[in-house]
């Protein structure tokens, strides 16, 4: 009897947990692509993502960027009254970053991805009947002033031209009579209908899930932007080199036998983060020295991805003033000969990497990128004293010659010395 008792209180124990697990079911996609809910009680819920890219070093904008749903039809109906009784979807369609959102969900080749959903879009909605309701999902354009603004040459901030259709299947919703009582969202498809990356493809179907349902982690219905920086000039026309830099490489040369007036070689390679569209033939590079820039105010082109090649002094500095933020470059000193180099780089006003090359060698800052502080290389060869020998190298051959005779001429008195002595 204990035994069956506890069966039994094991059995109910189930039955109540099994009842809490199925009512608690979220909506599923069904095989169509179609996201279906199970009950009137968890309706479809839809959430529309935002993915802000951005080159690495780049501080995230505070930046607001706002959705758009259009009425399309109601069971097929595309005229102005029926169309009038759709509801406007208009809460919860805006997402908002900030600074303080710098923590990126990816990083492929040097560009971050922020994710930013919205809550539910269908939060507070009633709908009036029964029925498919069809809308046009949208980003409005231009919803930051400040960094649209076209005299903001700084701030550059494209806008997404996704468009995706949401099919919104409304069921009504009954008491335990039969008698209706409103309305939920029993299943929802969202279809592209302009793809916004080139991962996607027209008149597929994605899943709006909030938080990505079980294969995501985010909603699929993405509209991207993209965002570039830069800290260049404020006159690009007339830059000032000496108080207004994006990067700076710098020479100086220590030791007591340092050759103040030798001039160095280097090279340096640049490549410009591909978020940046408008991307020029070549960047301006100036050679500073004492605040002022050499050559008579010329300057080095340097071309993207290409090696370019420029030489300093001590106390020289190569300066760039347009380098977009995240843009990422390599330099080297080429073989210093008779100097041990070293180099200090400073990306964001930190010390990033320090090394100190073998004499004479070819030293490499390796791949280093621009951020929105002080961006610097700092190349220092070190060439110190050596106690001279007295000896000229390139005599030693004759010197050798001359130090083997004379050993020759000892080991001969010697032996005629022994000679004698044994015939004495």
């Amino acid at each position: 009897m204990k035994k069956f008792n506890l069966f039994a209180a094991m059995l109910i124990v189930f039955t109540m947990l099994f009842s809490t697990i199925v009512s608690a079911n979220p909506p599923i996609l069904n095989e169509d692509g179609a996201l279906v809910s199970q009950d009137a009680d968890n309706p479809v819920e839809v959430a529309i993502s935002k993915i802000l890219q951005l080159p690495i070093g780049t501080t995230t904008p505070n930046a607001t960027f706002s959705f758009l749903a259009t009425p399309i039809s109601v069971e097929g109906n595309t005229s102005e009254e029926a169309i009038a009784t759709m509801p406007e979807l208009t809460d919860n369609m805006t997402v908002s970053f900030t600074i303080t959102d710098v923590d990126a969900d990816e990083l492929i080749d040097n560009i971050m991805s922020i994710v930013m959903e919205t809550d539910n879009i269908f939060a507070g909605v009633n709908f009036p009947h029964a029925g498919i309701f069809i809308y046009e999902i949208t980003e409005i354009d231009s919803t930051n002033p400040t960094i649209d603004d076209k005299d903001n040459i700084h701030e550059f901030l494209s806008y997404s031209k996704a468009k995706y259709t949401l099919r919104i299947y409304v069921a009504n919703k009954t008491d335990i009579n039969g008698d209706i009582i409103g309305t939920y969202v029993y299943a929802v498809g969202a279809i592209i209908t302009i793809p916004d990356n080139g991962d996607q493809t027209v008149d597929y179907k994605v899943d709006p899930t909030p938080g990505g349902g079980s294969k995501f982690e985010y909603s699929q219905m993405i509209f991207t932007n993209d965002y570039v920086k830069t800290n260049g000039t404020t006159n690009p026309e007339n830059p000032d080199p000496v108080t207004e830099s994006t990067l700076a490489v710098s020479k100086r040369v220590t030791g007591d036998l340092a050759n103040i007036e030798q001039y160095f070689d280097f090279s340096i390679t640049l490549t410009i983060p591909s978020l940046v569209v408008d991307v020029p033939q070549y960047y301006r590079a100036y050679v500073i020295e004492n605040n002022t820039v050499v050559n008579n105010g010329s300057y080095i082109q340097v071309r993207p991805g290409v090696a370019t090649a420029f030489s300093l002094k001590h106390g020289q500095r190569l300066v760039f003033v347009d380098t977009p933020v995240g843009t990422s470059y390599t330099v080297e000193e080429v073989e210093p000969i008779g100097y041990t180099p070293s180099v200090i780089v400073i990306t964001n006003a930190e010390e990033v990497y320090k090394a100190e090359g073998k004499p004479s060698e070819t030293l490499s800052t390796d791949v280093r990128f621009v951020g929105e502080l002080a961006n610097s290389a700092a190349f220092t060869n070190n060439r110190s004293n050596v106690v001279p020998t007295g000896i000229n190298i390139s005599n030693l051959p004759f010197v050798g010659l001359i130090v083997l005779a004379i050993v020759a001429l000892i080991g001969f008195v010697a032996i005629k010395s022994r000679k004698r002595g044994v015939v004495a």
